[in-house]
């Protein structure tokens, strides 16, 4: 659907966003959610649920950063207009 309007996808270097097995945010989780978490190591390589889209704009670079706070990675993308 993205592409029909013309978007661009700058996350396509990144395949992971997402690390559900993190000790601080795994203490969070309910009863199912712990269930799951043993799924994901399925799709540990490509676990992407979040995603930069741009248009009419050059993407520069975008980079992950691993924190320690949240299960989400953060994504920093630099565009030129």
């Amino acid at each position: 659907m993205m592409k029909s309007f013309n978007f661009k996808e700058a996350t396509q270097n990144i395949f992971q966003t997402i690390n559900p097995y993190k000790k601080y945010v795994k203490k969070k989780y309910i009863y199912l959610q712990k269930l799951i978490i043993p799924f994901f190591k399925l799709f540990e390589k490509t676990f992407k649920i979040d995603y930069v889209f741009y248009k009419n704009l050059k993407n520069i670079k975008t980079i992950r950063i691993d924190n320690h706070y949240s299960d989400h990675y953060p994504i920093i993308s630099y565009f030129e207009i």
